[in-house]
């Protein structure tokens, strides 16, 4: 590999050996080129900034790291879309990049993506989420106009929208509406729920926020739709699954953010509203019902503009003291008491039954591969609601899992005599005595995981600032929530 500061020329002409690239150097290159788009988004220098960005779709390091990503980071690099192509090897990375190198800013007029491929998987409420799975060459044009942009809006979004942002979490989210209700700034909640909301928002709305790529992403959208062996055209919506479709919605959700955070007069009198969003999940507080009410009808003439309607059903507009459910946490507010944050029902219904599916469906299988899987559900679980009120829920899912665990043994071994059933799969593990424990591996219970107190505070701050990293690099801890997310949602 040359140094860093060769030109685009001699860089076409370098022969990649995916074995031999320095990461270091390559991650190092990606990050200073953000540092300077969002430095000046900040100064408002918008010449600066789009000659950064057309440098940074065009430049060697930037390819290479998006390749990297899309073919061997990302949670969906096995997952082809419509042509059937994968990229699992080095050599099919390399083949990758010779096709990619050539790609700038002046091939956006060439450039025609393929239709998306659609597949449907299950939510947690039993209904079927679309998923529009592109081609990988399409995902790493994605990935190279991610990184391009995502500097420049990280600047520009609120301090208060927390979904699919770099260094933000759901437990920041969290911590705002803590934040909000118990300093006497949200004695009611609207929680707003909106209706298909990446599949519904409108082109026009935005692509009108954008600038340097407004082509490239009119093509992305306009792509259409592959079901059945058969193309539709997309009128609206940003199919979910697309590397850069959460972006795209937090872009065209910013202006709703700017709208209802901040001061706001009614009947004479000044009310502040405090709106936390993560994606297309939105609470909006304040201290007036009446207030609330009149805000719930521009926040439906507001989404109407834009494509999208308030789901009806599941818009509530409450006291907090009845209490409401966002990102899977259940808040009330009890008398004399302080703000109870819990994991909500549903999602500890959903945790057992994942844990007794598991247990019923691997009846032979060893111990130490149970308690790998078991382990490996329970702590991500169990670390994503380690900040709120845990304790008695936890004993009763550690009681639960233990009887299913003992039915799981017995069910083995139906003639053996309990004691020898307790000396084959039961050890004692830091002043615990009935831990099954297999060979290797012992489970970890989810008392294992201590509540603790969650002090980081996200503000004004971004991860792409260079004058604030440091802060993400010394409370790293927003990232491990943000990964253990998916494992409540899914």
């Amino acid at each position: 590999m040359k140094k860093i500061n060769e030109s685009n020329k001699e860089r076409h002409e370098v022969q990649v050996c995916w074995s031999k690239i320095d990461w270091i150097s390559v991650c190092s290159y990606v990050e200073r080129l953000q540092d300077r788009i969002y430095i000046a988004t900040e100064k408002k220098e918008f010449r600066t900034v789009k000659n950064l960005q057309k440098l940074a779709i065009r430049s060697h390091y930037v390819k290479l790291y998006a390749i990297r990503n899309v073919t061997q980071l990302n949670s969906g690099r096995k997952t082809p879309g419509i042509d059937g192509i994968t990229c699992l090897n080095n050599k099919e990375r390399e083949s990758l990049y010779e096709i990619v190198k050539t790609f700038s800013y002046s091939s956006i007029k060439s450039y025609h993506p393929k239709p998306v491929k659609r597949i449907e998987i299950p939510k947690a409420n039993g209904k079927l989420r679309p998923i529009g799975i592109p081609t990988v060459f399409d995902r790493v044009i994605q990935m190279l106009v991610k990184i391009a942009l995502e500097p420049e809006f990280e600047q520009k979004f609120h301090q208060n929208s927390f979904g699919f942002r770099p260094g933000r979490c759901c437990q920041d989210a969290v911590e705002v509406i803590n934040y909000t209700i118990r300093y006497g700034k949200g004695e009611y909640i609207l929680n707003a729920d909106i209706t298909g909301c990446f599949d519904n928002i409108a082109h026009s709305t935005l692509l009108s926020e954008l600038h340097v790529f407004k082509p490239l992403v009119k093509k992305w959208l306009k792509a259409g739709v592959l079901i059945n062996n058969r193309k539709y055209g997309t009128e609206k919506g940003t199919p979910q699954g697309g590397i850069i479709s959460p972006l795209l919605t937090n872009i065209a959700l910013n202006r709703l953010d700017y709208l209802f955070n901040r001061k706001i007069s009614y009947r004479g009198k000044e009310y502040q509203t405090t709106l936390v969003r993560y994606a297309d999940d939105i609470v909006i507080l304040s201290t007036s019902k009446n207030f609330l009410v009149r805000i719930k009808d521009v926040l439906a003439k507001t989404l109407l503009r834009q494509g999208l309607t308030l789901n009806t059903n599941k818009t509530v507009l409450i006291h907090k003291s009845e209490g409401f459910k966002f990102l899977g946490f259940h808040f009330i507010q009890h008398p004399y008491k302080t703000l109870w944050i819990q994991p909500e029902k549903a999602s500890v219904q959903r945790m057992l039954h994942k844990l007794k599916v598991l247990l019923d469906s691997h009846k032979q299988i060893k111990s130490d591969a149970l308690i790998y899987a078991l382990n490996k559900r329970i702590l991500g679980w169990a670390r994503y609601y380690q900040y709120c009120r845990i304790n008695g829920i936890f004993n009763r899912m550690d009681s639960i899992v233990f009887r299913w665990i003992w039915k799981w043994c017995t069910r083995r071994h139906p003639r053996k005599p309990r004691k020898w059933l307790r000396q084959r799969y039961f050890k004692a593990v830091n002043s615990l005595n009935w831990v099954f424990s297999g060979d290797i591996w012992s489970l970890s219970y989810f008392v294992d995981v201590k509540r603790k107190k969650y002090r980081w505070r996200v503000g004004k701050e971004s991860y792409l600032n260079p004058r604030e990293r440091k802060l993400w690099k010394q409370n790293n801890i927003c990232n491990s929530i943000y990964n253990n997310a998916n494992s409540v949602f899914s």
